[in-house]
């Protein structure tokens, strides 16, 4: 709440976000008047207070102080203003010390200092201004975390702060059920955005981990440059197509900065300088459709997020999404996160990772260039992951898909290979394989008596399409029973 002096009444106002924090930040980005300069006494004041409506945002005493004086309201350029003169350019020296006017954050493993070009106690202004501004002010949040932008070509920062058209209030929706609107804790509209995109999952927005909510920004992020049309609907299409590629050029200069926030503490600053390259395979999986449904990979990619967030039971902690979201945005290998999140869909009965997830690993594979022996062993094993899953899906075990996860090393997974052989023998009548997964099976044993330390690889990506398979073929039979 703040005075406003046009009105001469309280008013409810977000357009600056000032947490709580050190007295010394307070003091330095609050305005203050006193009363007998506005004209009033305290006793007038706290009767306007009295009548106001959102009195109970602050406490009285958090509005006037006991030295008789009132938070004013002022427009945002009056704060950079106001900062500028109390804190930037007060000394004549280009630098200022680096203490609680600059920097709130816990010190961790990656606080603000550890990004500056020269390390020490002293910051330069203009960084402490873009840092400052950042942080407070046109930033995207979501419940506790915050991301902003920043860059060392102020023209790219201005033009890519002027598309995002960024709102500092909380996102609403009509509630189809009740047609109330409510409001949810984010000012990034994930639902209408992304709804362009075939992605109608109303709770998309709701993330468990800085990582988590730094991917489905991105994917935000990119689908509001790729559907940049829709801001242009008047404009010739050269226009919106030029201004396409400006804002995808000026990826290449703009740094992102997340935070939490909890209470009065933020967490350490997380700097992500990769979004250029994120967001150009974000448009591979765009373009790439499925034949059957014209499904994006993209579209594909929210719903193996939300299979990784549902993965674990209610009782467990879930770490695979952020491990996942940690493991793309750095292009690292994400066969791991598909192998637990694998066993855990496995043994909770939470989904399964789809049938796309193939196009997309190979889509990721290329990006993060991978050798092409890797994408060879990918493709044949599986194949023969596919082939386990259909024929313990048959015979209604899970003994095999199990197995899988207690392999240690290469000779365990020649054993596993016989033992699956002595199976099928056992169930001749419901082994059903074809031409292609004798094959492979062939090819990928000959690679592992010349490559024995490949067996690592082989066992995980049979293992992960072995039991989405086993779950595809699982829940088809039930279908079909029920269907009887």
């Amino acid at each position: 709440m703040y005075w406003d002096k046009k009105r001469n009444d309280f008013i409810k106002d977000k357009k600056v976000d000032i947490p709580s924090g050190v007295r010394n930040e307070k003091k330095n980005i609050l305005f203050r008047e006193k009363l007998n300069k506005l004209g009033f006494t305290k006793e007038e004041i706290r009767l306007k207070y009295d009548n106001c409506p959102d009195k109970k945002i602050n406490t009285f005493s958090q509005i006037v102080s006991k030295t008789e004086d009132v938070i004013i309201h002022k427009e945002k350029k009056d704060y950079v203003t106001q900062y500028k003169n109390e804190i930037l350019w007060k000394g004549k020296k280009d630098e200022i010390s680096f203490d609680s006017k600059i920097h709130t954050f816990e010190w961790g493993p990656g606080p603000f200092t550890h990004m500056l070009p020269i390390k020490g106690e002293k910051l330069d202004k203009w960084d402490a201004l873009i840092y400052w501004y950042g942080t407070r002010i046109k930033r995207f949040y979501n419940v506790n975390f915050y991301i902003y932008l920043n860059s060392s070509r102020l023209d790219c920062l201005l033009e890519f702060k002027n598309e995002l058209r960024i709102n500092d209030e909380k996102t609403e929706y009509k509630d189809e059920k009740t047609e109330e609107i409510k409001a949810i804790p984010t000012n990034i509209d994930f639902r209408n955005q992304l709804f362009k995109d075939g992605i109608k999952n109303p709770y998309f927005y709701i993330s468990n981990s800085e990582a988590e909510f730094e991917l489905k920004f991105f994917m935000y992020l990119f689908s509001l440059i790729y559907h940049i049309e829709d801001s242009y609907e008047k404009e010739p299409e050269e226009r919106y197509k030029k201004q396409k590629e400006n804002l995808y050029n000026s990826l290449k200069y703009i740094t992102f900065f997340t935070y939490t926030q909890e209470g009065d503490m933020k967490s350490s600053l997380n700097e992500y300088s990769k979004a250029y390259k994120l967001i150009k395979f974000f448009k591979k999986l765009k373009e790439y459709r499925m034949e059957k449904d014209n499904k994006s990979i993209f579209a594909y990619l929210s719903e193996l997020i939300t299979t990784l967030s549902l993965s674990k039971s209610n009782k467990e902690v879930n770490l695979n999404i952020k491990s996942f979201a940690d493991n793309l945005l750095n292009f690292k290998n994400l066969r791991k996160n598909y192998l637990e999140a694998s066993f855990d869909v496995l043994k909770n009965n939470k989904g399964r990772l789809g049938k796309e997830l193939s196009i997309f690993e190979n889509l990721y594979l290329k990006e993060i260039k991978k050798e092409d022996l890797e994408m060879d062993l990918h493709r044949k094993s599986k194949i023969i992951g596919e082939g386990i899953g259909n024929f313990e899906a048959q015979i209604e075990d899970k003994n095999l898909l199990f197995t899988l996860r207690n392999i240690k090393n290469h000779k365990q997974l020649i054993s596993y290979f016989k033992n699956f052989k002595f199976e099928v023998l056992k169930n001749q009548e419901k082994a059903k394989f074809n031409i292609e997964f004798i094959n492979s099976l062939a090819d990928i044993l000959d690679e592992l008596d010349k490559c024995p330390e490949n067996w690592e690889i082989v066992r995980d990506y049979i293992a992960i399409y072995a039991i989405d398979k086993y779950k595809s073929v699982s829940y088809a039979k039930e279908q079909n029973k029920g269907g009887k």
